[in-house]
Order: C-alpha cells, then structure tokens, then sequence
C-alpha cells in the first residue's frame, strides 16, 4: 500500500507538474493571444489611417489632375494666342512697311505736285505780266 501511494504520490506530483506546465503554457498562450489582439487592433488602427491617406492623397491626386488639365488647356490656348500674336505682328511689320513706303511715295508726290505748282504760280505771273504788257500795248496802240 506504501507503494501504492508512492507510486499515487508521484504520479499527482508529476500530475501537478505538468497541470503548472499547462496553466502556464495557457497563460503563455493568453498573453500571446491578448499580444496579438492588440496587434491586430493596432493593425486595424493603421489600416484605417492608411485608408484614409490613400482617400486622401486620392482626392489630392483628382484634384492636381484636374489643375493639370487646367494648365495644359490654358497652356494650349496660350500657345494659340501667341501663334496669333505672331501672325498680326507679321501683317502689322508688312502693313507699317507699306505705310512707310505711302508715306514716302506721298511725300515724294507732294513734293512733285508743290514743285509743279510753284512752276505754274511762276508761269501764272509771267503770263499774267505778259497780259498786263499786252493790255497796255493794246491800249497804246488804240488809244
């Protein structure tokens, strides 16, 4: 019978030894299950944030997509003003260019026409003298 409780006695010792062994692989596996909990929910935190960054930086990226359609219109639109630009400078240098060369043809003109009437005021006055001269021949001669 001693050796039936001897043998009882150790096998509730060894019992016990392996139930703390478990009690303390199940508080192990507590922590490390609460540890993972926690993780996860951290996990779960940070994905949130990330979702919400990625909607953001999303919007933001919508947005300058929209500034950039923007700007390349305008950009585009710009770039036909300044072809523009270039043609109505073009016309502007060949119509100043003509327009210089009116002026010079019309002040050549004027010059020419005022030269001609200066000879003709000169022609009038003699002719005109002549006339005169002529009168007063005729007079003489009649009178």
């Amino acid at each position: 019978m001693m050796q039936k409780y001897a043998t009882a006695q150790k096998l509730l010792d060894e019992i016990e030894l392996e139930r703390d062994q478990l009690q303390e692989d199940i508080c192990g596996a507590k922590e490390r299950a609460e540890d993972r909990h926690q993780q996860a929910k951290s996990l779960k935190e940070r994905e949130s944030d990330l979702l919400n960054s990625v909607n953001q930086l999303t919007q933001a990226n919508t947005e300058m997509r929209h500034q950039v359609e923007t700007l390349t219109q305008n950009c585009e639109n710009y770039s036909k003003k300044v072809e523009e630009f270039n043609v109505l400078e073009k016309e502007h240098k060949n119509v100043s260019g003509e327009l210089d060369e009116l002026k010079t043809s019309s002040e050549k003109t004027i010059q020419e026409l005022e030269d001609g009437l200066s000879s003709t005021k000169k022609e009038l006055e003699v002719s005109a003298n002549r006339t005169r001269a002529l009168e007063k021949q005729n007079a003489s001669i009649l009178g």
